[in-house]
């Protein structure tokens, strides 16, 4: 404003929002503006709601809508990006030698089952169906800019959460230590994941619902999917953290303490399973898989299974805010809660 004739020095006072009367290109209702995100090339706006696949944050970083993506340099659909990955790109990506699935030696069949038992999931046994399996992870961890692969919690250098900080007498939530015999069944489980004999599942790709993950047989009830793992931070660091994938990890009640779990850079599946509307009954029931926050050795870790028998083809969804029933806003807001009303 400066050399513009102002006698009654009132620009100081005065300011202007470019985006104040912008409203969402798809339902053009002007509500909800926290939840609108600004396209950084046309500046058009849309609800996280209404795009899709459904936003569960607002992006921090530059984003552009469908129009003004297409034709990016990196703007490539999923399917030809996958289409592209090979076995080599699954040995490089996830260090490992991979094998016909009949010379891996798998424990799922060392157990006798009990009804309150985990499962050990049986693996793929057919070469072309396999390969079909970690080809969908490593294209998946790829697209979503994830750098490393890895089956357990990390605790980078450069983050102020340390290893022994997840101690499970902390939480404000009591955090049972697993039986004796499911301690066994998951050590068993993530042995199994190390040989190469992983569940029988795929990730896949939707441009309206975005990314799943999709049984590739018949599963029983309390089969293991995965364990939630990623890049452990504290509640405090996670909210410069733009993530839709977050979990916690440790609740102490307090931000510098309570941990998070972040597979943005780092983890492995877990963070390609579905949520359901928790807040809608169809979608409830659409819920085959729980998540379990528990105790071993000292340290929380967290375990995706199944709930149901799950039939091949069906994708596995699970409530992304289970436990947190019954808390206020501030509460929901503490503990890491996503709205998932607008989930389908």
């Amino acid at each position: 404003n400066r050399g513009m004739w102002d006698p009654a020095n009132g620009f100081p006072f005065l300011s202007w929002d470019p985006y104040l009367t912008v409203t969402c290109e798809i339902c053009n209702v002007d509500k909800d503006d926290h939840l609108v995100v600004i396209c950084d090339k046309c500046h058009s706006g849309y609800h996280t709601y209404c795009v899709r696949p459904v936003m569960v944050v607002v992006p921090k970083d530059d984003w552009l809508c469908a129009k003004c993506s297409t034709g990016q340099p990196n703007a490539i659909p999923f399917g030809e990006f996958a289409a592209k990955m090979t076995i080599s790109d699954v040995e490089k990506y996830m260090h490992l030698s991979v094998l016909h699935p009949e010379d891996i030696v798998s424990s799922h069949n060392a157990f006798r089952y009990i009804k309150s038992d985990w499962r050990i999931p049986a693996p793929i046994m057919s070469k072309q169906e396999y390969d079909k399996s970690l080809i969908s992870f490593v294209a998946a961890m790829h697209f979503v800019g994830m750098t490393s692969y890895s089956e357990e919690l990390l605790y980078p250098e450069d983050q102020s959460a340390k290893k022994e900080m997840n101690d499970s007498a902390i939480d404000v939530d009591t955090i049972r230590p697993l039986s004796k015999r499911n301690a066994e069944i998951f050590r068993a489980f993530k042995n199994n994941l190390k040989a190469g004999a992983f569940p029988p599942i795929k990730v896949v790709h939707d441009e309206h619902f975005g990314f799943s993950v999709e049984a590739m047989v018949v599963m029983p009830p309390h089969t293991l999917i995965a364990e939630y793992v990623g890049e452990v931070v504290t509640m405090e660091q996670s909210d410069e953290i733009r993530s839709d994938s977050l979990m916690v990890l440790l609740n102490t009640g307090k931000r510098e303490s309570s941990l998070i779990i972040d597979p943005t850079r780092g983890g492995n599946i877990a963070r390609f399973l579905s949520g359901i509307n928790n807040r809608s009954l169809v979608s409830r029931r659409k819920a085959n898989v729980r998540s379990l926050r528990f105790d071993l050795d000292g340290h929380v870790r967290v375990a995706l299974f199944t709930s149901r028998r799950v039939e091949p083809g069906e994708k596995l969804q699970y409530d992304y805010n289970a436990g947190v029933k019954g808390k206020s806003l501030e509460e929901l807001a503490e503990s890491g809660f996503y709205d998932t009303s607008n989930f389908f």
